[in-house]
């Protein structure tokens, strides 16, 4: 075979302090550990793949030692490096239509093996994916649901690794497309500046995904912002989209087991909750990415709200141009919750004294319901039109 110097490209990865999924789309002449990551093994810790690990025991001799002598074109693996580093990888060009991408049921480590970026639709287009598949990177996931893949993993990139969840009982098989339509794009992500720090991806080995929802009296709430944190540290946030799903990548160890809460903080009402609910990180878990019953983080428990059988609440003016008074008799309102007609939050207020006051300034005019609640979770329940 007659090779030409335009047969050998050069890979390169810019390689993080702490865990890099990482994958080749080249294919060095020599295929070893030491061959590979020869100009950085110094610098490296160790290396995993699915069934076990290597670690450098030499750097002056580029010697590794473990159960990973060597890596294949198609399989994930993760590094963890001493600090950042340039990782330069001479080979032969890969044809994605050479590489076929076997699936078995539960997770595969599987590599991204075109040049160029693909939306996960495309990417995974000759994969028969069946509902609730999953695949995540070390930061974003995305589930197969109703014939495409949603979530926050819009696109796959060229040189990285991926986990892939498959709930098929069925092995099978996919080779990526060697060319992208221009007529698939990666659909937006809504995305803002996180209220909390959160950790660094590279300090964890992997991630736990979560599909989940904020509700209010068992009204959906959109426009939020949730952290999750263990203890005191923030391990993820998400923003809503716009149907109000938050697609969550919790950071973390394969072996951690603990813990995880949640703030949520609702834009609507300028409203921070930290919430009482838990659930334990597990990283290989898929518990939590039902896209049709997303896991449900409750800011107020409102299920069980008795109509007060005490006291008198009236709300004036009834209808409200910028400051609606609520005035009660013999019964303490300590939150007052309104919502429009479709059960959207608009308003919420919380006081451990009497709630008097609501501004209306800016509400939009319609039809809004009032909940006057006291500390023993009774309500009177008033509606008012915003002029």
């Amino acid at each position: 075979v007659l090779l030409r110097a335009s047969d050998y490209i050069e890979q390169s990865a810019m390689l993080q302090q702490g865990w890099n999924w990482m994958a080749l789309n080249v294919k060095p002449v020599n295929m070893s550990l030491s061959g590979i990551f020869g100009s950085v093994d110094h610098k490296s810790v160790v290396l995993k793949n699915d069934i076990g690990f290597s670690v450098p025991t030499d750097a002056t001799a580029d010697i590794w030692n473990g159960t990973v002598d060597s890596l294949k074109i198609g399989k994930m693996y993760k590094l963890r490096m001493k600090e950042s580093a340039e990782l330069l990888i001479s080979g032969r060009k890969v044809n994605p239509a050479d590489v076929t991408v076997p699936i078995t049921q539960n997770w595969n480590w599987i590599a991204y093996v075109p040049r160029f970026n693909m939306t996960v639709d495309e990417a995974l287009s000759g994969l028969e994916a069946v509902e609730n598949d999953m695949i995540k990177g070390q930061t974003q996931f995305a589930v197969y649901e109703n014939g495409a893949w949603v979530g926050s993993l819009r696109s796959l990139v060229p040189g990285r690794g991926y986990l892939y969840y498959s709930g098929d009982n069925m092995p099978k098989s996919f080779i990526y497309p060697s060319v992208s339509s221009a007529a698939m794009r990666a659909k937006s992500v809504i995305n803002e500046s996180p209220l909390w720090s959160v950790a660094n991806e590279s300090a964890f080995d992997d991630n736990m995904p979560l599909i989940a929802v904020v509700k209010y009296d068992e009204q959906l709430v959109l426009n939020t912002q949730v952290g999750v944190f263990k203890d005191n540290e923030c391990r993820a946030t998400a923003i809503s989209q716009p149907d109000g799903k938050l697609y969550i990548s919790v950071r973390g160890n394969e072996s951690d087991s603990y813990p995880l809460t949640f703030k949520v903080y609702s834009k609507d009402t300028d409203s921070y909750y930290d919430l009482t609910q838990t659930i334990v990180f597990n990283s290989g878990s898929i518990d939590y990415i039902d896209y049709q019953n997303p896991y449900v983080l409750q800011i107020k428990n409102e299920t069980g709200l008795q109509n007060a059988s005490k006291g008198k609440v009236r709300a004036y003016p009834v209808v409200v141009k910028t400051i609606l008074h609520i005035e009660a008799v013999d019964f303490n309102v300590t939150r007052v919750v309104v919502c429009d007609i479709s059960g959207k939050i608009i308003k919420h207020i919380e006081n451990d004294d009497d709630v008097s006051t609501i501004d209306f300034t800016g509400v939009e005019p319609g039809i809004y319901i009032v909940k006057a609640v006291n500390a023993e979770n009774e309500a009177h329940v008033l509606k008012i039109v915003k002029q």
